[in-house]
């Protein structure tokens, strides 16, 4: 081995952190789900009746919380997750 690769010294282990805290995902989260739904609401409007056209954008709107839950489930029973 040379000199140069026993003077290195020890890489230190760190623990992974989240790089956003819970809250500020939860706020943006709310922001991009409600966004989502008057977006897709606004966008079949036109082709569907207006309370079908509410219900669209509100399914997809809920549909990125089912798969938030879903992952914190995933990443929790896997031991990702420490809470």
């Amino acid at each position: 081995m040379s000199k140069s690769k026993k003077r290195m010294p020890p890489k230190r282990v760190t623990e992974a952190r989240p790089w956003l805290s819970l809250r500020a995902g939860l706020v943006l989260m709310s922001i991009t789900s409600v966004g989502l739904a008057l977006f897709i609401t606004a966008q079949t409007w036109r082709a569907q009746t207006p309370p079908q056209a509410i219900l669209s954008g509100i399914i997809y709107g809920g549909l990125i919380w089912v798969i938030f839950g879903g992952m914190l489930l995933f990443n929790r029973w896997t031991g990702r997750g420490k809470n």
